[in-house]
């Protein structure tokens, strides 16, 4: 975004760097949150946990767990997933409030953004409704 509005002659750069740093952050907690309960094309459910990527969602259902399911998220991290693990490791994240918090954050950012976005100078155009469009396709 920085990039696309230098080039553009931009003056408002700060808002513009911010509302790219929001939408960074959405966009990746909602790629996180589908990994975990969305099957999409070309990647299966809990991707993420079997390649042993370390997410936020991730480390916000570890501040939430017992001491036996800690174990058995670490002992599955970074490690292929019977159908019965993925199972548990749904529960857990259902269980700890995890998917429901990751939601909330996510909308909260995108809330942030549409401020943002109103927050950036000039004359609303075609480029403002798009990254709006944009930010309402990220809500959960």
């Amino acid at each position: 975004m920085m990039i696309g509005a230098s080039l553009a002659g931009h003056k408002d750069l700060v808002h513009i760097e911010t509302l790219g740093e929001i939408l960074g952050l959405a966009f990746q907690m909602r790629d996180d949150l589908l990994d975990i309960i969305e099957i999409k094309p070309n990647k299966t459910i809990f991707s993420d946990h079997q390649e042993g990527n370390q997410t936020y969602i991730l480390l916000h259902m570890l501040q939430k767990v017992t001491s036996d399911e800690k174990i058995f998220v670490e002992q599955t991290r970074g490690k292929h997933m019977s159908t019965e693990e993925k199972k548990k490791l749904l529960s857990i994240y259902i269980r700890t409030g995890t998917i429901e918090y990751a939601k909330q954050q996510i909308n909260y950012l995108l809330d942030q953004a549409t401020t943002q976005l109103k927050q950036i100078v000039g004359k609303e155009n075609d480029y403002h409704k798009y990254i709006q469009r944009i930010i309402d396709f990220l809500r959960v």
